[in-house]
């Protein structure tokens, strides 16, 4: 099983649509997160892994292992130790 599974892009879909429909902001930098935005783009939808699986976290985790960020957060945490950071904007 991998992030390139049916079930993850499943599970990623899910908490799009429903971070999408709350309003949630990244979780990261707590800055809004351009929905419309092109993949790949450093302020679009990435669904996070709480808990890294580098660091033991499953890869396909239960729906509240997951979290929105935006991609470039995502990628800049990269495989560490994820700290939530309540008000950081990143100054894109």
């Amino acid at each position: 099983m991998n992030r390139k599974s049916r079930q993850w892009k499943r599970l990623a879909e899910t908490v799009r649509k429903q971070s999408k429909a709350a309003g949630e902001p990244c979780w990261i930098c707590r800055q809004p997160i351009e929905w419309d935005a092109p993949p790949r783009s450093p302020k679009s939808f990435s669904a996070d892994h709480l808990e890294p699986i580098a660091q033991g976290g499953k890869v396909i985790p239960a729906l509240s292992g997951v979290a929105p960020a935006h991609y470039g957060c995502n990628s800049r945490r990269g495989d560490g130790t994820r700290i939530r950071n309540t008000g950081r904007a990143w100054g894109w």
